[in-house]
């Protein structure tokens, strides 16, 4: 038994040893180092092998948490079992080539452990069995052995550029991943678990057709040019690539990422084409068999040769568009059922060719088709629908029926029949006005009424925004002020806006203010204004002249003394004239002070004081 715990062991010879226990310290030179029956690296010491090349070629225990360090040209030759038992990690912290050739077994266990090999190239020639836990090869080599990868493990290409040659095989039920890096699979492929793709690339050029639990593509390239079937498919990030096939049995979901290549996709168990994300077919024709749910605002792009053939059912739910942003052909195949729902939305396909021999049926919302193609099938319209054959030459056959009580609008150019092109003008849309241009409504009503009605084609829902504004009148003061939105189903033509009048008692003019139409959506516009004139309803004041007193100045003329009273306000400053020996324009009565105090000199009995501007018996004075 040999015991290295801390030190260096160096020189140029052979050192042989039937067990070794290394806990810590340095082996170096450049002699071999042989250990034939049991090799304990344990411990959490840190054990650094330089230059020198260690075969074990016996039971290899490599546990614990201290780093196994190959450095300056090291290279540790597993001739028998080496068993990665915790977290413990194999790594190159001092430079130079760092090489772990498995020409034996290496068995990796630990669940929820990871053994890495980190800037150590891995050539495997033997057989790896990763039973639980994972096994992370983070720099490259080249294998010619087996690779078995256990139903609750993990083997994980992390860095470097790693081959499979062709004579490796891959099997086992658990987890293939690719973070890091280039692999190259060209052997055997007789795994069935889960393929994941968080980075780097991989390409599968094996051997045999490959199957798969699940593939889950987040980031990096996965190009398979052999067939791949997997029972399930969620592409968020990345590219898949390839010549061959992909068959998705089961659900396929698609948010984000780009899909590619030459070969087929057939996603035979439904399709969720959500979120946001940015959905690139490019060159490869995508199959849909199942359901495809196609929502919230995500592109689906279309380029470079791609198809989306559609043989199952396609639901458009929202504002999300089908376009072609990268050139090249891009078609649209419907074989199946196309269906538009999503009232107040519109699914526009522009650069992107839409040939129909299904189905399509626009329930409601718009389905805008802006680069012609060709269609035997049926196309149905509902009601609260639009369709809108925009764009391009749509070449509808013999075949062909367009049936509903929807709006169809045709804005390129349309062959029915198989007669010549024409152009047809675009059903004409609902218009929206008020029914008059002006209204009255008394003060003190406490309300008025506006009718907006809409003509013409109200097969469509239609929207329309309105506003108050001031005149003469104040919001606030005269009126509420309001905004809002008028919304029409489909066949309604007529809404009332209803507005709050402010009464007071004050005696004023008319005044005035305007609702106006804005906003519409759906429709045109008509009389966009009405114009609101308050009528005033309060009675016309009164000057009352009480309280005379008249007295006799020193110099023998009479003074009056009086006081002007305003029954009620007025809508501005009232002025009078007292008419005694002559004309007398006296202040003006402020409306809500009600009275003014006035004193005339140079009265003469039997005079006559007259108030005018408002309706006052003469007053004599005597």
């Amino acid at each position: 038994m040999v015991t290295i715990t801390g030190g260096t062991l160096t020189g140029s010879d052979s050192v042989t040893a039937a067990a070794l226990q290394w806990t810590g310290g340095q082996i170096a030179g450049t002699g071999a180092l042989i250990v034939s029956k049991e090799l304990e690296l344990t411990t959490s010491g840190f054990k650094d092998l330089r230059s020198r090349t260690l075969t074990s070629a016996g039971t290899a225990h490599f546990s614990d948490t201290g780093f196994l360090s190959l450095a300056q040209g090291a290279v540790f030759n597993n001739t028998g079992r080496f068993e990665a038992l915790s977290d413990a990690d194999v790594a190159n912290f001092f430079g130079g080539s760092a090489t772990f050739l498995n020409a034996g077994t290496l068995i990796k266990t630990g669940a929820g452990t990871t053994t890495a090999f980190s800037g150590v190239t891995f050539n495997n020639t033997g057989t790896v069995d990763v039973q639980s836990g994972a096994l992370s090869l983070a720099a490259g080599g080249t294998s010619s052995g087996a690779f078995t990868i256990g139903g609750a493990a993990t083997l994980e290409f992390a860095g470097g550029v790693s081959t499979l040659t062709t004579a490796s095989s891959v099997t086992g039920t658990g987890t293939l991943r690719f973070a890091s890096g280039t692999t190259n699979l060209l052997g055997t492929y007789l795994a069935t678990g889960p393929l994941v793709f968080t980075g780097g690339s991989a390409s599968f050029d094996t051997l045999n057709d490959i199957q798969a639990a699940s593939l889950i593509l987040q980031a990096g390239t996965g190009t398979f040019n052999r067939a791949l079937t997997t029972g399930s498919a969620s592409i968020s990030g990345g590219t898949l690539s390839g010549t061959g096939d992909v068959t998705v049995s089961g659900p396929t979901t698609w948010t984000g990422g780009q899909v590619a290549g030459a070969g087929a996709l057939l996603a035979a168990g439904g399709l969720e084409l959500t979120s946001s994300g940015f959905k690139d077919l490019r060159g490869r024709i995508l199959t849909n068999a199942g359901t495809v749910h196609f929502g919230d605002t995500g592109f689906l792009a279309i380029a470079q040769g791609a198809v989306f053939n559609n043989t199952g059912r396609f639901e458009a739910l929202s504002d999300a568009d089908i376009a072609n942003f990268f050139g090249g052909s891009a078609t649209f195949a419907n074989a199946g059922t196309f269906v538009k729902t999503g009232a107040g939305t519109t699914t526009e396909l522009f650069g992107v060719t839409f040939n129909n021999t299904g189905t399509v049926d626009v329930q409601s919302g718009t389905l805008r088709i802006d680069s012609g193609g060709t269609s035997s099938g049926r196309f149905n319209v509902a009601a609260a629908a639009t369709l809108v054959f925009g764009g391009g030459v749509h070449d509808l056959s013999a075949g062909a029926s367009l049936v509903g009580d929807g709006a169809v609008q045709v804005l390129g150019d349309a062959r029915f029949g198989g007669g010549t092109v024409y152009r047809l003008v675009p059903a004409t849309p609902a218009t929206v006005r008020f029914t008059a241009a002006a209204y009255a409504v008394p003060e003190g009503a406490g309300r008025v009424t506006l009718t907006v009605t809409r003509a013409g084609n109200t097969a469509r829902s239609a929207t329309v925004g309105y506003t108050t504004a001031n005149g003469t009148a104040t919001a606030g003061l005269d009126y509420s002020a309001r905004s809002g939105w008028l919304t029409f189903a489909p066949g309604e033509t007529s809404k009332i806006i209803s507005l709050r009048i402010r009464g007071d008692q004050q005696y004023e003019r008319n005044e005035t203010f305007q609702v106006i139409l804005t906003g519409v959506n759906g429709a045109n516009l008509g009389q966009t204004t009405g114009l609101v004139t308050i009528i005033n309803d309060d009675a016309r004041p009164k000057l009352l002249i009480k309280d005379v007193q008249v007295s006799v100045s020193g110099s023998g003329s009479k003074v009056a003394r009086f006081r002007v009273v305003l029954t009620n306000p007025a809508f501005g400053s009232v002025e009078a004239s007292v008419t005694s020996d002559g004309s007398f324009a006296f202040s003006k009565v402020i409306p809500g002070s009600y009275t003014a105090r006035l004193s005339l000199s140079g009265l003469s009995a039997g005079k006559a004081i007259a108030v005018g501007n408002a309706d006052v018996t003469d007053v004599l004075i005597t």
